[in-house]
């Protein structure tokens, strides 16, 4: 395909959907699990980084107590 107008990439995508239906529905069962996973990792770094702040917090006042 020619690239003559601006959305060329888009006329493209909606060619190939058109002539494979199941790679739109592949795409949207794909999505979400996508999405899952990512949010799945920021929210264990986000975990792991709470639980050394929580380490460190409970290290510092241990030794503010043996003062």
């Amino acid at each position: 395909m020619e690239r003559d107008s601006e959305h060329w990439e888009y006329d493209k995508v909606i060619e190939y959907t058109r002539e494979n239906p199941d790679a739109l529905i592949e795409y949207h069962n794909r999505i979400p699990r996508y999405y899952n996973l990512q949010v799945g990792v920021w929210m264990t770094m986000r975990l792991m980084r709470l639980s050394m702040v929580i380490a460190l917090l409970r290290l510092h006042n241990n030794l503010l107590l043996r003062k």
